[in-house]
């Protein structure tokens, strides 16, 4: 009877085996024995993480540092932004088409509110008019007052009683009057068109006995007076209110 012996194994089957073993040894610790918070950012290799790895809402605001995110330069909505388009509230804004709120804007081709704002085409709370329209385009001339009962006024003084009624509709009351029969009658009677829609009542500086401050009286009929009597001198310098109309 012819007897089998079993062949040794060649080295090269010796050094696969055991490499195969090892691989095996590794795959089944690292899937079963990995401790706990061992995986960090130096064990990840780059772009491991991708969108498909990360659950639905699993990376919310709270979790993400935007402190150190530079200032987005053209944006569609914007709190800060060199252009932007649509921006409910704009701290600095070169061009912003429309603004809710903006406290410093170069230009502006629409906004609500605007604290300061160099070139603005339309304006909620401008009237709609442009910012540049509401800066005075001329200096102011006072018209001398025509004073009456017994009032009278030096230029040379205080400065000689007038009106003026800028671009804006508003009348603006100048110089002093004095009487020195200490009278609560009218000091002068502005013009149709220079006074107010309802009377006007503004605190000014009286000369009696003693100096106190004192009420001017401006009303719809045009009389400008003091408001109580013993009065000698009234200044009016400041007096300003809108005209009717």
């Amino acid at each position: 009877m012819r007897r089998f012996r079993a062949k040794r194994p060649s080295p090269a089957l010796i050094v696969a085996s055991l490499a195969l073993f090892v691989a095996l040894g590794d795959a089944s610790y690292a899937a079963f024995s990995v401790p706990a918070n061992s995986v960090g950012t130096r064990q990840l290799r780059r772009a491991a993480v991708t969108n498909a790895k990360i659950a639905n809402r699993a990376v919310t605001g709270a979790k993400v540092d935007v402190s150190h995110f530079p200032t987005v330069p053209d944006a569609t909505h914007a709190d800060s932004a060199t252009t932007a388009t649509h921006a409910d509230s704009a701290t600095t804004a070169t061009n912003a088409t429309n603004a809710t709120n903006a406290t410093n804007a170069t230009n502006a081709t629409n906004a609500t509110d605007a604290t300061n704002a160099t070139t603005a085409t339309n304006a909620t709370q401008l009237g709609g008019r442009p910012a540049a329209s509401y800066a005075l385009t001329f200096s102011l001339q006072p018209t001398s007052a025509f004073l009456e009962n017994g009032w009278i006024s030096d230029s040379s003084t205080y400065g000689q009683a007038g009106f003026a009624k800028d671009q804006f509709g508003f009348v603006h009351l100048y110089g002093f009057a004095h009487n020195a029969a200490s009278s609560a009658s009218p000091i002068f009677t502005l013009p149709v068109g220079d006074r107010p829609a309802s009377r006007i009542e503004e605190v000014v500086p009286f000369v009696v006995i003693p100096p106190q401050l004192g009420v001017l009286e401006i009303l719809t009929d045009g009389d400008v007076e003091p408001g109580s009597s013993g009065t000698q001198t009234v200044f009016m310098d400041g007096v300003t209110f809108a005209a009717a109309g």
